[in-house]
């Protein structure tokens, strides 16, 4: 059985461009704290990093097991400028990236394996929960186009198969639609979809489209304090 190896030289290229991205926003973050008569077009910046789960047909988990969910997670970070606005609205711009991986055997046929670079630009807005106290709980939904970077293959066919179920899809773009929770500013859950179910290159078992969950710790850096 092959080994299936990730595309260190992608993951590497996308961490340094958010990194580059963080440095950018931590130098505009010691600016100084804008003036109450000029109010700054951003007055929230979030940095966060966590995990990211593939939902799809060559998931490893199609039972949905939350401990294999965990088993089987991979990284995922974020950056984010946001405007808040009064009545609890916000509105920002976000840049993640998700690495994706999965695997799996279906009967007596060779496994098959795939990896994926996703680096999403998404337009977002949230809107405050007043269940508890303000700011504890926000529900955000998010759209944007997704980079898929080099993706990788095992065991696919070459120039795929008869029924058309396998596809090796270079790096291309598609549009994502994200909603997610967001508490205290701290911890973001949400689900990405794609209106493809090639995002692994496979279609036509479990999934009639592919997903992203992730799961990032965030802190949201206050330009208006």
């Amino acid at each position: 059985m092959s080994k299936f190896m990730p595309a260190a030289s992608t993951l590497r290229r996308a961490t340094c461009l958010l990194a580059t991205l963080m440095l950018l926003v931590s130098t505009a973050c010691a600016q100084g704290e804008p003036s109450e008569e000029e109010p700054g077009l951003i007055d929230g910046v979030t940095l966060g990093g966590g995990l990211a789960f593939y939902m799809g047909d060559l998931d490893t988990n199609p039972e949905n097991n939350v401990l294999k969910f965990l088993g089987t997670s991979n990284l995922s970070l974020l950056v984010g400028a946001d405007r808040r606005y009064a009545n609890g609205y916000t509105l920002g711009l976000e840049l993640s990236y998700d690495r994706l991986a999965g695997r799996r055997a279906f009967g007596r046929k060779p496994a098959r394996g795939f990896s994926n670079n996703l680096v999403s630009l998404n337009a977002v807005g949230s809107l405050d929960v007043p269940l508890f106290s303000p700011g504890l709980l926000r529900l955000f939904l998010g759209a944007g186009p997704t980079l898929m970077l080099n993706p990788q293959y095992e065991g696919f066919p070459e120039g795929g198969d008869v029924a058309g179920d396998y596809e090796r899809r270079g790096t291309r773009v598609r549009p994502n639609l994200t909603v997610g929770i967001n508490v205290q500013d701290a911890v973001r859950i949400g689900v990405r979809s794609f209106p493809t179910d090639h995002l692994d290159g496979f279609t036509g078992v479990s999934f009639p489209i592919d997903q992203v969950v992730f799961l990032n710790v965030a802190y949201r850096f206050d330009l208006t304090d």
